[in-house]
């Protein structure tokens, strides 16, 4: 498919966030011949499928029957019937199968394919914003791209690599800082790293006083 492979001059080559997907799933992607008639089947399976519903014809009453129908009687003996190729049922490959199965990756990783996105460049604050509000990333992202995803009332925030760098509960507070990506940010000459923190830690309880002050005067 045209989504997946780029063919030009007669050479395939595969979209980077397909090779993406597959790399963060860590299963190998192969490529079949074009037209093809040992590759895939789907044509004939859908019109196999069909041929077994047929007999029911005019028996069935609404979409609930059929359904019941399918998942019910046609699948399991589908599932339990020997295959003319392996010589074995379905449901007895798929169970011996199972043992070498990986656990599927992160969810939110997945979750990510599916969830419309936002990219954005880290400014000096290290806060990129989402809906109006900023969220920090560490330090070592400054003026980098990174990738937004707002799965349930959580933020996940990663590099172009994929790799998630920060998590935020999404709220409607102006400024989100973590700790640490605050504390990295301030790279004050001439301080222990202990002195730092406690900068740190200052000039944050300033901030959420500023703007619970601010709450307070709007409402």
């Amino acid at each position: 498919m045209s989504a997946v492979v780029n063919v030009k001059n007669g050479k395939k080559k595969v979209h980077p966030e397909i090779t993406q997907f597959f790399k963060d799933l860590d299963i190998e992607l192969k490529l079949c011949r074009v037209r093809s008639p040992q590759t895939k089947g789907k044509c004939e399976s859908a019109n196999r499928f069909r041929s077994w519903v047929l007999p029911y014809d005019e028996e069935l009453e609404s979409e609930d029957e059929i359904r019941k129908l399918i998942d019910e009687t046609i699948t399991r003996r589908i599932n339990d019937q020997q295959n003319q190729t392996t010589g074995f049922a379905p449901t007895v490959l798929f169970r011996k199968e199972k043992e070498y199965l990986s656990p599927l990756p992160n969810k939110v990783l997945l979750d990510s394919y599916l969830e419309e996105h936002v990219t954005r460049t880290v400014p000096p604050t290290l806060l990129v914003t989402f809906k109006g509000s900023g969220y920090s990333v560490p330090s070592k992202y400054l003026n980098s791209r990174v990738r937004l995803y707002a799965i349930g009332r959580k933020l996940y925030i990663y590099d172009n690599q994929k790799n998630l760098i920060a998590i935020h509960s999404i709220s409607d507070r102006k400024y989100n800082y973590q700790p640490s990506h605050y504390q990295e940010g301030l790279n004050i000459k001439g301080k222990s790293d202990l002195e730092i923190q406690k900068i740190a830690s200052e000039n944050l309880r300033r901030m959420d006083l500023l703007l619970q002050t601010g709450l307070e005067v709007k409402k």
